[in-house]
């Protein structure tokens, strides 16, 4: 079986199946901490990177959001640059079509091809936040606000960590939490600064890219409501197909909406977005 990242989006729409592989790619790591289960809804955040060899990584993180406490079920690292929408559909279909939210910055290619390459609308759109009922917009992905400092999907994940709302189970993940810091910028003095002039680091260098997909998965289990779900048509011979996923993954477990979720806070549909 080729590799992942190997196969057009053509080729992979056509696969019967994954493997994992831990040598199928070096320097790609795919972390399953939980096999999915139908029953189960999950939420995946993407950042993302140029895929240069030694600078930051690519990752991905997938969250149970089934319950009112969220469980990390799996994770991926790795050094993936332009090739990232295809690790990025594989992880979503795996567990069952889970919603994506990405960042957009370096990630906008990657989420457009998801969209248009692969017909993967379950994603996120950008909100809002500056109006009273945070309207849908047909804006792809995540816009980071300024240097995480006040940046709502960072602010929301320490709330989540003070209060055990969510369980992290990446031991890379936890030191790179466990490193994160509020430092001043290098061009200030530190008696002078204010709360404006901090930026996010890491204690002993590096980026946290691991934690901000966490934090984008956090976000998207909080958004997920507001996004319908797009019914997959599996193609004939596909994975989907063979195992029958139309009818485990059927319009009950697919549903976005939790029980009794107020119809206010359902979303219109956006439609097909760019042409």
């Amino acid at each position: 079986m080729p590799p992942i990242l190997d196969l057009r989006a053509d080729e992979l729409l056509q696969a019967i199946g994954f493997e994992f592989l831990e040598e199928s790619h070096p320097g790609v790591r795919i972390s399953i901490y939980e096999e999915p289960n139908p029953a189960r809804q999950y939420c995946l955040g993407a950042d993302f990177a140029l895929g240069i060899q030694g600078r930051d990584k690519d990752t991905m993180c997938v969250l149970d959001n089934t319950d009112a406490r969220k469980v990390q079920v799996a994770e991926v690292e790795g050094t993936l640059g332009e090739v990232s929408d295809k690790l990025l559909w594989g992880m979503a279909m795996f567990y069952g079509g889970a919603f994506v939210l990405g960042e957009r910055q370096f990630g906008l290619p990657s989420l457009r091809r998801l969209l248009k390459d692969f017909g993967y609308g379950f994603q996120f759109y950008e909100r809002d936040e500056t109006k009273k009922n945070r309207p849908v917009t047909d804006k792809l992905g995540y816009y980071k606000r300024g240097n995480w400092t006040t940046d709502p999907a960072l602010r929301a994940l320490r709330r989540a960590i003070i209060q055990d709302d969510i369980e992290v189970r990446s031991g890379e993940c936890i030191s790179q939490l466990s490193r994160l810091q509020f430092k001043t910028r290098t061009s200030i003095e530190p008696e002078d600064s204010l709360d404006e002039d901090m930026v996010v680091k890491l204690a002993g260098g590096g980026s946290p890219d691991l934690v901000m997909s966490l934090a984008y998965a956090l976000h998207a289990c909080r958004e997920v409501d507001h996004f319908p779900q797009q019914q997959i048509e599996y193609p004939s011979g596909s994975a989907g197909d063979i195992l029958g996923h139309d009818e485990v993954f059927d319009d009950e477990t697919r549903s976005p909406y939790r029980p009794g979720t107020p119809a206010a806070k359902r979303a219109r549909s956006l439609g097909r977005i760019g042409g």
